[in-house]
């Protein structure tokens, strides 16, 4: 009988110690946060029935947080906990702006980009376009120093705002200088934003420069220099004319005709007249005092 009395007793007070225990187990519950790539949230272990007041917050480059979810279900906090469960963090891509400084140009639209966007190229020279200029490429800067940009690189993140540049194109000059010679220094090619002063060659003594022309005809105005702004390969005509000289006689006491040239013309020939004296036959002009070599 005192056996059987003792077994109940330790029964009794095997039971007062694992009943508390078991109600405390039954009364703790665990909420875990699934944040993906974002960073870490520890959980959170509490009684059933306690109240979580403040939402935990992650944090993801190129992503705004938005909020935790239980399936399709969005928690809102303070949250009362009644069971152990998994919150899984939802996140949206953050959306940057790219401004595209034309400076001019045509061929690239202002945009907006996410992180999984990227790498994303930028408009190129195909596309890029300005009259008179190549595209240069894209900078960051207004100043256009550094090296050009050529795309947004993977997990770059922020407003973006790129400058083209744009080099002006080289056009060349042709002359036709119909025997004449340029002076030493003489513009071969311009660009839009120069000015060229179109330079006079040279032909010597036997002709006087008279201009430069666009056309073979030399029809217009002379040319004399390309304004800015002009474009396209220009190609110009020298146009020459005829210089006046006059022709000194030494008679050696003889006596012209009536009718004798007195000056002639670098374009033309002119044929010189004999002069008459009397018992002398006339021998010949000669270009010197002393009478020596061809005659003319």
């Amino acid at each position: 009988m005192k056996k059987k009395l003792l077994k109940t007793l330790i029964l009794l007070m095997c039971i007062a110690l694992i009943v508390p225990f078991a109600t405390a187990c039954q009364q703790t519950c665990t909420i875990e946060f699934k944040v993906g790539a974002g960073s870490l949230i520890e959980p959170v272990t509490v009684n059933k029935g306690e109240i979580i007041e403040e939402e935990p917050i992650s944090a993801r480059p190129g992503y705004t947080f938005g909020g935790w979810y239980d399936g399709d279900t969005k928690i809102t906090f303070p949250y009362a906990v009644t069971e152990s469960k998994e919150f899984t963090a939802k996140w949206v891509a953050t959306e940057y702006s790219i401004e595209f400084n034309l400076n001019g140009g045509i061929g690239a639209q202002d945009r907006s980009y996410i992180i999984s966007d990227l790498p994303l190229s930028l408009p190129n020279a195909t596309v890029m376009q300005k009259t008179g200029y190549t595209f240069g490429g894209w900078y960051s800067n207004a100043q256009l120093t550094g090296a050009a940009v050529t795309s947004v690189i993977a997990a770059t993140m922020g407003d973006k705002v790129f400058y083209a540049r744009w080099n002006p194109v080289a056009y060349s000059i042709t002359y036709h200088l119909d025997g004449g010679q340029h002076p030493a220094e003489y513009p071969s090619s311009y660009t839009i934003e120069t000015a060229a002063e179109l330079k006079a060659p040279s032909k010597g003594e036997q002709a006087s420069f008279g201009g430069w022309f666009d056309n073979a005809d030399l029809n217009g105005n002379a040319v004399t220099s390309i304004p800015a702004g002009s474009m396209g390969n220009k190609e110009f005509w020298a146009k020459w004319e005829a210089v006046d000289f006059s022709i000194t006689y030494h008679l050696n006491s003889g006596s012209h005709p009536s009718v004798y040239p007195q000056g002639y013309s670098s374009f033309e020939e002119v044929e010189l007249k004999d002069p008459s004296r009397l018992g002398y036959q006339f021998d010949g002009w000669f270009d010197n005092e002393e009478l020596s070599g061809t005659a003319k």
